[in-house]
């Protein structure tokens, strides 16, 4: 076989998917190395296998052990704990795993059930979890603390604040998605901590945005400079905390702008109230925000994609979307509220058959946002950060490259006074996944 220049090998392997990267890495040598390190640069495990994707414990040692140069291939590692009887764990097997992973830069702890389960208010449940286990991950964060960029804790009630504060310092890159605290700081938290927080994300987390807006924690807040927040979050703590660390961050980025999810049937009459209740979690002002990106979804921007909309009347909930978009962009890229925003990013997740082209883009939509650009002073880039998933088809059509560009196309005739204006508008690719 001719050589192959090395960024064509690594074009193939990151648009190919899971089955034909195994077979890249059998039928050439040239596409070994780059094949494996996509396969395991992210690793999942939990006690058992728990679902597709994720290792059982004893099988991820047991592979490690026959190939032990795949683990420095790992960069991304995922603890999943199986709360209730699925979490008798080997930990001198997990120990090894974690001995063996040493390029690892963005560490998870998760908290999940079998749908099997009955419901139980203790399946999640910090003090439930064996605290072999539990401490086994945590002495593990706390040493991989020089190289870890980003840690994530999702689904885990009841977790004590002493055990939580520390993972404030464990990266520079925190997200805490729907975590309850208990107890207290049995000190104060800034004390003698190195502090490296830079990014922040708290999602559906009110116990946590209630600790971080007590005085020790100011330390913590002073150091964002991104913010994350989801617009389902409405609880007063969770608003607060947005508004408290917005005189501080310089990059903000808003999740859930609209989603899948049923509006009140009494919705009819009552939208300002929902508008209202919704656009309260904006603060007044953000002054330092250089950088926005919005999280917008498919039936968000395109045609014919209100069907991913639930609760019925569809057209209400359409229009009511519309209005809600319009109000918070509206206020978002407000001059007086965002002086000094540069770039403004669309973080937009596309379902598509794989043999249809990209659906039409809504004007209505696309018109506003283009007026609202144009008469901000200091808009220069406008991105769309794509992450697309492809339904298989029998039906030829273009590929992940071709609606990529298609969609620059589009988003650049869509915005006209954005470009007149001389903003740039540009496609970045997140990931495209195939079924």
């Amino acid at each position: 076989m001719p050589d192959i220049p090395p960024e064509v090998i690594g074009l193939v392997v990151d648009q190919v998917d899971t089955k034909s990267l195994k077979a890249c890495s059998l039928a050439a040598v040239a596409f070994r190395h780059p094949a494996q390190k996509r396969l395991h640069e992210n690793l999942s495990i939990s006690p058992e296998r728990y679902h597709l994707g994720t290792r059982a414990i004893v099988d991820a040692d047991k592979h490690f052990v026959q190939h032990p140069h795949l683990a420095r291939y790992v960069t991304m590692f995922e603890l999943i704990v199986v709360p209730g009887p699925h979490n008798d764990v080997d930990i001198v097997a997990l120990e090894a795993i974690l001995h063996r992973i040493t390029a690892a830069t963005h560490l998870a702890l998760s908290f999940s059930a079998y749908f099997d389960d009955s419901p139980d208010t203790s399946a999640s449940d910090w003090n439930t979890i064996p605290r072999k286990l539990t401490d086994c991950f945590l002495h593990w964060m706390v040493s991989r603390r020089p190289f870890t960029r980003r840690l994530d804790l999702a689904s885990v009630w009841q977790l004590s604040v002493d055990v939580f504060v520390p993972v404030l310092s464990a990266a520079p890159k925190v997200d805490i998605r729907e975590v309850t605290l208990s107890g207290d700081s049995s000190s104060d938290p800034a004390v003698g901590q190195q502090i490296s927080l830079r990014d922040l994300s708290v999602k559906t987390s009110p116990s946590v945005a209630k600790l971080l807006l007590r005085p020790e924690f100011t330390p913590y807040i002073e150091s964002l400079r991104t913010f994350t927040f989801r617009f389902t979050d409405s609880s007063t703590e969770m608003i607060d905390l947005f508004s408290h660390v917005a005189r501080y961050i310089e990059c903000v980025k808003l999740l859930a702008l609209t989603e899948a999810r049923p509006f009140p049937s009494t919705a009819n009459g009552h939208w300002e109230e929902i508008l209202e209740q919704e656009a309260l979690a904006v603060p007044k002002t953000l002054p330092l925000i250089r950088a926005a990106s919005v999280q917008l979804r498919g039936p968000d921007l395109f045609v014919g994609r209100s069907e991913n909309f639930t609760g019925g009347g569809g057209e209400q909930v359409r229009r009511l979307c519309d209005a809600l978009i319009a109000r918070l962009l509206a206020h978002l890229l407000t001059p007086s509220v965002s002086p000094q925003l540069r770039t403004l990013e669309f973080e937009l997740s596309l379902t598509i058959d794989s043999g249809d082209d990209l659906p039409e883009l809504r004007p209505t939509i696309l018109a506003a946002l283009d007026d609202l650009i144009a008469s901000h002073p200091n808009i220069r880039d406008v991105c769309w950060a794509t992450d697309v998933f492809f339904y298989p088809s029998w039906r030829p059509g273009p590929g992940p490259a071709a609606l990529l560009d298609q969609l620059q196309r589009a988003a650049t005739r869509a915005l006209p006074k954005a470009v007149e204006k001389g903003a740039q508008i540009r496609v970045r690719r997140i990931d495209i996944t195939s079924w």
